[in-house]
């Protein structure tokens, strides 16, 4: 019996990054998930869908860590907590 398992949204990261911190598992936009981090069907259901081109040598597929690191930089913790608390 196998089990699928999908692999962590860089979203889903960046969130559980930041409900580690602090009481930021109380937020009320959090407490709704039992781990306090939405899961990547629901992040996945949040966002449009995008028409990606074939890939080729001028479209690389980015790696995951690239893509946590580019949104740690542009979603710092308190950019986070204030677009929480302002959508509850």
């Amino acid at each position: 019996m196998s089990v699928d398992v999908k692999e962590p949204h860089p979203i889903q990261i960046l969130i559980s990054d930041f409900s580690q911190q602090g009481n930021n598992k109380e937020l009320p936009a959090l407490i709704r998930f039992s781990e306090r981090v939405p899961t990547v069907g629901s992040i996945q259901s949040w966002l449009k869908t995008i028409n990606r081109p074939a890939e080729s040598k001028q479209y690389k597929k980015t790696s995951t860590l690239r893509i946590v690191e580019v949104l740690k930089k542009e979603f710092n913790h308190r950019t986070i907590k204030k677009a929480i608390t302002l959508n509850t």
